[in-house]
């Protein structure tokens, strides 16, 4: 199947083609791709890797009340491996477990996406657990 690269989009763990996409993007799509890497027109296109992960504090308000649960996050990749835009596709059912896990993937640090050997801005889809463990 060929795929411009305007028309590619990175996505971890779930795909989801049916999440909106925000203005910025709508100007100019960013790569994003379901595989570990694409070929288009000659030019490998790489997902980011992250580097720095910072995990989230658990709330201690959810803790107590044994609440538990998964967010996923469609994030923006920058060029510099910073993370831009964060947006909350599914809730953790929970806005203090989403709170805390949108604050700690805004920390963090990875190597770009490339398309060839350039720096590119990607975007991606990541899942973020909060699971009480029993002693």
């Amino acid at each position: 199947m060929a795929m411009g690269i305007g028309m590619m989009v990175l996505l971890l763990g779930v795909v989801s083609s049916l999440a909106p996409r925000p203005a910025e993007a709508a100007k100019e799509e960013m790569p994003t791709f379901e595989m570990e890497e694409v070929t288009v027109t000659d030019t490998k296109i790489s997902k980011p890797v992250l580097v720095q992960e910072v995990k989230p504090e658990y709330p201690m308000v959810a803790r107590k009340a044994g609440v538990q649960g998964t967010c996923l996050f469609k994030i923006q990749v920058l060029a510099d491996g910073t993370v831009g835009e964060v947006q909350l596709l599914q809730s953790a059912g929970d806005p203090t477990l989403d709170e805390a896990a949108q604050k700690a993937v805004k920390q963090w640090k990875f190597k770009p996406g490339l398309s060839g050997s350039k720096p590119i801005t990607v975007w991606m889809t990541v899942p973020i657990k909060f699971e009480l463990i029993k002693d």
